[in-house]
């Protein structure tokens, strides 16, 4: 199967053709400290057959909103889009008692975070989906 190439911000990312796009956001986000003090929040969420998800927020500047509290229940190493990371699955996330695997992004120009997350997949799946994942734009 030929993957799909879907372009947010400045990250590609080769999805099997099976995942159709189900939700698209861009906005402006006010975050904690000086009153005007705010980022850009792109999101963007991707389905698949067996209810696996993908979901991909990115904010500039780099400091991400608080989106809830998270249960970790393992972590493990990761290199994605050649950076060096880890992988978290768990108990609780956004506030909510559900499994999920999460990791996080960091760009310094722009300066930026990113989050992609998923449910429904197991820790091989997300990985397979995580090396599709590339830098588009140079930093």
């Amino acid at each position: 199967m030929t993957p799909t190439i879907w372009l947010v911000a400045v990250l590609s990312l080769a999805l099997p053709s099976e995942y159709s796009l189900g939700a698209t956001s861009s906005e402006r986000v006010a975050l904690p400290g000086p009153p005007g003090f705010s980022a850009t929040e792109e999101f963007r969420s991707w389905r698949a057959p067996g209810g696996k998800t993908l979901h991909l927020f990115f904010w500039v500047p780099r400091a991400p909103r608080d989106l809830g509290p998270m249960a970790v229940t393992a972590e493990w190493p990761a290199s994605i889009a050649g950076q060096s990371t880890k992988v978290i699955e768990t108990s609780i996330f956004m506030g909510r008692k559900q499994r999920v695997l999460v990791t996080y992004l960091h760009f310094t120009n722009p300066e930026a975070n990113a989050m992609l997350y998923a449910s429904g997949l197991d820790r091989p799946e997300f990985e397979a989906l995580l090396s599709g994942v590339k830098i588009a734009v140079t930093q």
